[in-house]
């Protein structure tokens, strides 16, 4: 696969962990990919970057569960196999794959600030939605104490008029 059509298609596959899944996620999928090609680019020769466990819990809910996230694993020259019993990714490096991962760091890198706006942005909505049902509630709250307090007056004024009479 050329360089141009690894990036064309890791461009779809990014924006696709974006665009089908929580803004949280979606961030917390490319963070986690972006690292991986990070710590394989700057140990190479490091086996424990090298091979992922399906089982991490880290791994499973960053990255196989969210859609899109392995199929990046598969396009960034990961692959499945069993090792004793277990589920393993495993990545071999070779200079055209390490090339690879430079090009997918870089992609995933610009995706990231993308991914963080947006999760800022859904963030920020939820507070401002949080605060206006609690303006809301306290209004709420503020027009049941006017109305108790008006029942409580009609009471008052009924008595009155009854014991005027």
């Amino acid at each position: 696969m050329t360089l141009v059509v690894f990036e064309s298609e890791l461009g779809k596959h990014v924006s696709r962990i974006t665009r089908e899944n929580s803004p949280a996620v979606g961030l917390a999928c490319l963070q986690t990919l972006e690292k991986l090609c990070t710590n394989i680019i700057d140990s190479p020769n490091d086996a424990k970057y090298q091979s992922l466990r399906s089982r991490n819990s880290k791994i499973k809910s960053t990255i196989l569960n969210p859609t899109g996230g392995s199929e990046v694993l598969t396009l960034l020259g990961f692959t499945k196999r069993v090792q004793e019993f277990e589920e393993v990714w495993h990545f071999s490096a070779s200079e055209s794959s390490l090339n690879k991962l430079r090009k997918a760091q870089v992609i995933l890198g610009e995706s990231l600030q993308g991914a963080k706006q947006e999760a800022e942005r859904v963030e920020q909505k939820a507070k401002e939605a949080k605060e206006k049902g609690s303006a809301e509630q306290q209004r709420r709250e503020e027009v049941l104490r006017h109305i108790e307090a008006d029942r409580q007056n009609v009471k008052e004024r009924v008595a009155r008029e009854k014991y005027m009479r």
